[in-house]
């Protein structure tokens, strides 16, 4: 390809990406004008449909650590990578009985859910570990795109971050929640064109020869142990069991049998997404996807790439800044829309300074979903099965489970072999203490 040819696609992609960001930009400006109540920026008044829901948990869901992460953890462990989609999937399926209670219970954020169950103490903890956990997952957001933006333009690693940093914090900033569900409609669909185009030229590639390999690699081989897959539901797989993005979700559906519904038809979508994504990156990674033969092929994977990315990003921001500021305020107070909005851009920062430092999606990911896990997952089951238990031993649960999965997953990464060990005794001293609680609080 010429010199001139070459500059001619960056030039369409350049301009497609910009077209991109300023309609995102766009409806953030029209959101923040005609969308000024809390329960608006917050859960979008509650109006979410079927397909809005399903859209939204699918774009959540599908960012970095799904289509990044799977794709370059394939290359290493093959169709075993598959899992990261199967857990997610097998979390979501778990959750759908518990779906209509979410919603019922639930006013704005996970930590309200916590507070109704557990008292404020409760709510506290919550709103300063899940802030803390989610810098690392919106951190691996700005990572994804960033290693999209500087791919398919002239920026800089540095500089792509920047830019996504400040894309996805000034629409989620000015329209809040009513804002990422109108994004996340056409994400969802872009994300879909892309994923699509990439399956299309990976088969044009290599045939149909990865297929062969799935009895080499699939469901365990010498990189992928049982002992692995468990360590993944307890800490992956639970953040979609009980996790306040996707309880974000919930809160914005219409009523009960929508949050049901969309729960089902994102877990039945995620288990093939899984295997595509393994199989993309089994067949021969970037190269086999000819980016530079066809502008329009070009635009289409980089766009709709970035766009899955993005509509995590949203997602796990809001979540952690809403989640921040009620520590401070009741969201439904007058100053809470200022505070929340302050948090993003706090947050943000933040995330982006992680995300220069520690340039790696699954690291960033697992260490803030094992934090998160080994802390709520039990109790927040307890509360919506309104099995009894003792505020203190509640409390005292979260910071214990939660501080020894968050060391066990560290150890766990610098291939300390006590690690999954840890994690596996974070989770039983958790639901050690919340049963002595339960036995508390039945006596009494």
């Amino acid at each position: 390809m010429t010199q001139a040819g070459f500059f001619s696609i960056l030039g369409v992609m350049i301009f497609i990406l910009g077209l991109y960001i300023g309609l995102f930009l766009l409806l953030g400006f029209t959101c923040a004008l005609t969308r000024t109540r809390p329960d608006e920026f917050f859960i979008s008044r509650k109006s979410g449909s079927t397909i809005n829901v399903s859209l939204s948990l699918l774009s959540t869901i599908l960012g970095s650590s799904a289509i990044l992460g799977t794709i370059s953890l394939s290359q290493t462990i093959g169709w075993a990578a598959s899992w990261m989609m199967i857990s997610a999937s097998a979390g979501l399926l778990a959750l759908m009985p518990l779906a209509k209670y979410v919603r019922r219970y639930g006013r704005f954020t996970l930590p309200d859910l916590l507070e109704t169950f557990y008292g404020p103490h409760m709510k506290r903890i919550a709103c300063v570990m899940i802030p803390i956990a989610w810098t690392g997952v919106i951190a691996a957001q700005i990572i994804g795109s960033a290693r999209i933006l500087s791919f398919v333009t002239p920026l800089s690693y540095t500089a792509a971050a920047l830019a996504a940093a400040v894309l996805f914090s000034t629409y989620t900033l000015l329209g809040g929640q009513t804002a990422i569900l109108k994004t996340d409609k056409w994400q969802g669909l872009l994300m879909a064109a892309a994923l699509i185009t990439a399956m299309t030229a990976a088969i044009r590639h290599s045939g149909w020869r990865a297929w062969h390999e799935i009895a080499v690699t699939f469901p365990f081989h010498d990189g992928f142990s049982p002992l692995t897959l468990m360590i993944l539901l307890l800490t992956y797989a639970s953040t979609f069991l009980v996790g306040p993005d996707i309880y974000s979700r919930l809160f914005c559906s219409r009523d009960e049998r929508v949050a049901t519904r969309s729960i089902l038809i994102t877990a039945v979508i995620l288990i093939p997404m899984g295997f595509c994504l393994s199989w993309i990156g089994i067949t021969g990674h970037a190269a086999s996807f000819d980016f530079l033969r066809s502008p329009l092929v070009s635009a289409v994977v980089a766009l709709g790439l970035f766009s899955a990315v993005l509509s995590s990003a949203d997602t796990t921001l809001l979540t952690a800044s809403t989640t921040f500021s009620e520590l401070f305020l009741n969201l439904n107070s007058r100053n809470a829309l200022a505070l929340t909005r302050i948090s993003i851009g706090l947050f943000a920062a933040l995330s982006l300074l992680v995300a220069l430092i520690v340039p790696n999606i699954i690291q960033s990911l697992l260490l803030a979903f094992s934090m998160f896990s080994g802390a709520f997952l039990l109790p927040t089951l307890m509360g919506l099965k309104q099995w009894p238990c003792t505020r203190f031993a509640a409390q005292t649960a979260a910071v214990t489970g939660g501080s020894l999965a968050l060391i066990g997953k560290f150890l766990d990464l610098h291939d300390y072999p006590t690690g999954n060990l840890l994690i596996l005794c974070a989770f039983t001293i958790n639901a050690l203490i919340l049963w002595i609680g339960y036995k508390k609080a039945r006596s009494s």
